[in-house]
């Protein structure tokens, strides 16, 4: 068995309330004891385990917390969306438009690119605090290139996730139902290899429920595990298909009803917000608020939140404070992704938590 003694940390996020009663059940001076991977004991300092130890880590005072889960990403890409990003500055309005030019560079990418891209944008992730990533396709849309986007991505992550029902391409406008049994057929079985979940962009101008409903039951069939992009840019029954499919989760939900929130609240269906996706977009950001609306009718529905930029938008544009913020990054995130809460993936900062919101020691 091998063992770690991480000791001196200053403050600890457990996300155990018995600790403090707070969510994010911060236990000061302590230490954290790892055996095989998974957390064996957390408490004082003072009352840290000395028999049988391998190896001890001196973290100096500083932070520990969880590490963050980010269970939407699409890593596998080429190109950028400049012109798309100056077009919305000047009020153009985004409809999915973007992803056409990104599968066009894609395409015409060579693995060697598109492995390093990837292994940027993982790096970058992981020294932001995210150690469990997950990763889609959606950029070749060809059975040629997901399989190989998926290939790629399996290097880096164990959550892969197929999106071959991204967007319709441009080669099938005219005949989408052409594309939806390829995607089903063929597509599914070239990345059955290298992928763990599937997944739809279930919205106006990508794919309409009854399409999404025919390409995760296919995946699912096959052994893949759902999820779906749910209601981002119009109202729609995305996020119901979800829960009618046992969804690991629905994400963006930009627009809601409260018929969806009633649906969630009765399901194991995670409601996945991402505030940097709609910052970036400039389109409005999901208020947190609008999940809190029938709490005193209905059980709350589970909700995640993405991405370490959410650090700074939660507090002020979600109105949830900094504390849930780092809890729902981190253990409703891996709700998002079935992960086990013990596993050990933590970060160690030079900070502490002030009233729950992160201060820097210098």
């Amino acid at each position: 068995m091998t063992s770690t003694l991480v000791h001196n940390i200053g403050q600890l996020v457990t996300n155990d309330p018995q600790h403090d009663g707070s969510k994010l059940g911060l236990i000061n001076e302590a230490a954290l004891l790892i055996e095989d991977g998974v957390v064996a004991w957390a408490g004082p300092n003072a009352d840290a385990p000395t028999h049988h130890i391998k190896h001890r880590f001196d973290a100096k005072g500083r932070a520990v917390i969880p590490g963050f889960v980010d269970s939407h990403t699409h890593m596998i890409f080429a190109g950028d969306r400049s012109a798309e990003f100056r077009a919305r500055m000047l009020g153009e309005t985004y409809g999915a438009g973007g992803i056409a030019h990104t599968v066009e560079k894609t395409r015409a990418a060579s693995n060697q690119l598109l492995r390093s891209n990837a292994e940027s944008l993982f790096q970058e992730a992981h020294s932001s605090g995210t150690t469990t990533i997950e990763c889609k396709s959606g950029y070749g849309l060809s059975v040629e290139d997901e399989r190989r986007s998926l290939e790629i991505a399996q290097n880096f992550t164990s959550e892969t996730t197929f999106l071959g029902a991204h967007v319709v391409p441009v080669e099938y406008k005219r005949n989408p139902k052409d594309y939806v049994e390829l995607v089903a057929g063929p597509m599914l079985d070239a990345v059955l290899p290298f992928a763990k979940w599937i997944d739809v962009f279930c919205d106006k101008g990508a794919f309409t429920v009854d399409d999404a409903r025919t390409i995760l039951k296919a995946g699912m069939a096959k052994g893949l595990l759902p999820r779906l992009h749910a209601n981002q840019l119009h109202d729609g029954l995305g996020i119901r298909l979800g829960v009618e499919l046992g969804a690991a989760s629905v994400d963006h939900v930009s627009h809601v009803s409260e018929k969806d929130i009633e649906a969630l609240s009765t399901s194991n269906t995670v409601a996945t917000l991402l505030p940097g996706q709609s910052f970036q977009l400039a389109r409005p950001i999901p208020m947190y608020a609008h999940f809190l609306k029938p709490a005193l009718l209905l059980p709350l529905p589970p909700i995640a939140i993405q991405e370490v930029l959410t650090q700074q938008i939660c507090p002020s544009s979600l109105q949830l404070r900094s504390e849930k913020c780092i809890f729902r990054q981190s253990k409703h995130y891996g709700r998002r992704l079935w992960v086990e809460q013990k596993r050990c993936d933590v970060k160690i900062l030079d900070i502490f938590l002030k009233g729950h919101v992160p201060i820097s020691r210098y």
